[in-house]
């Protein structure tokens, strides 16, 4: 005979207030670089230094890769735990997984979509300019917008990713 897990209400009430706060909190960080640092480090920094702008899009790319995979693995486990609490068949069920799999959903698109399209494009500028100087970025100015740009748009789509996963959590939760 299977065994139950019985998980207590006080947990279940935590996560159904934590994930979509968190998965919302974070689709709303992720959005922020695409509509506000990203902007910035073209319009101030990519103009008069290609080499500062790499210094910050480096900055960047370190915290986020520590953050943001963290932060998607807990509003997934989260989602994973209201759907398991939930009654086979149900919307819930089917809401909350859904909404897990959208909080999820940002790290395949990082990996195959983000990584190859600009992430290690903009890396290796990075590493030119870290082996040559400063001055061996200086004519890349184009490439580098267009990086940033292009980082700009796919990270935006990111958000969004992580976004659909919390306004199908939010929703799931205001239903029942």
């Amino acid at each position: 005979m299977p065994s139950t897990i019985v998980i207590p209400r006080d947990l279940i009430s935590a996560a159904t207030i934590l994930a979509p706060f968190l998965s919302s909190a974070t689709a709303g960080s992720i959005l922020t670089l695409s509509y506000f640092s990203i902007p910035i480090i073209r319009s101030v920094s990519v103009d008069h230094s290609p080499a500062r702008a790499l210094d910050h899009v480096k900055a960047l790319f370190s915290s986020g890769s520590h953050i943001y995979p963290t932060l998607s693995v807990v509003c997934t486990g989260l989602y994973g735990l209201l759907a398991y609490s939930s009654p086979a068949g149900t919307s819930a069920r089917s809401g909350y997984s859904v909404a897990a799999a959208g909080t999820l959903g940002i790290a395949p698109f990082t990996v195959m979509v983000m990584l190859p399209l600009a992430n290690h494009a903009l890396l290796d500028l990075y590493d030119k300019r870290e082996k040559r100087g400063a001055g061996a970025v200086e004519k890349d100015k184009e490439e580098l917008d267009g990086l940033l740009r292009r980082f700009e748009g796919l990270n935006a789509v990111r958000a969004g990713i992580m976004g659909m996963g919390a306004v199908g959590g939010l929703c799931t939760a205001l239903i029942l």
